[in-house]
């Protein structure tokens, strides 16, 4: 990365501490508190928050590239998500050169290390929707969602579809989860097919 690309993410990441010197003289308890407030709202961007947040920018930008829709490979990835959804089989398509550039990462620390706190301090810096006026085109830059507590496929179709529903105001949960009681496989090709609509 860049030296200028990598100051300016740090100074995006970088929390400003609302600080008062008149704080100096309060009475001592007033003082701890204060000292436990800008101890929560202190964050200092590292190193390694800066590789994070290239790595991640490298995997948004380029997760696009055969997505585009000025190009037409949105148009195939859509067609080819249908055709999924209406075989039910997931390996299905009608394009097959509609290839993939979507990237994928492995963040690993113990508990308590950082890593949520860094990734929220990373995408706090992009739009979470982006609307294209030109296409009629809503772009999901990124969506967060937890796994469930079990690992279930199911849950984190659920909380995929609740995460557009909050983000777009759209009824994905009530379409494709709760009222037709999909299994598995079909919540799966749901979750791909609108994953390409509103192209996250």
């Amino acid at each position: 990365m860049p030296k200028s690309l990598a100051r300016s993410s740090r100074n995006t990441q970088r929390q400003i501490i609302d600080f008062n010197e008149d704080d100096c003289s309060a009475p001592k308890p007033i003082r701890a508190h204060n000292i436990c407030r800008i101890l929560d709202e202190y964050f200092q961007p590292l190193s390694a928050h800066a590789r994070l947040a290239e790595r991640i920018d490298t995997m948004i930008r380029l997760g696009y590239v055969a997505r585009n829709p000025v190009t037409g490979d949105l148009n195939k990835h859509l067609q080819n998500g249908y055709e999924r959804l209406m075989t039910g089989d997931l390996q299905a398509f009608r394009f097959n050169e509609a290839r993939s550039s979507a990237q994928s990462a492995t963040l690993i620390g113990c508990s308590g290390a950082g890593k949520t706190t860094a990734l929220r301090r990373v995408l706090g810096s992009y739009p979470q929707v982006i609307f294209h006026p030109q296409h009629n085109l809503d772009q999901v830059v990124y969506l967060k969602i937890d796994c469930s507590h079990d690992g279930s496929l199911k849950e984190i179709c659920f909380n995929f579809f609740r995460g557009l529903d909050r983000l777009l105001g759209t009824d994905y949960e009530n379409k494709y989860g709760l009222k037709k009681r999909n299994g598995t496989e079909t919540l799966l090709g749901n979750m791909r097919l609108s994953r390409q609509c509103e192209t996250i």
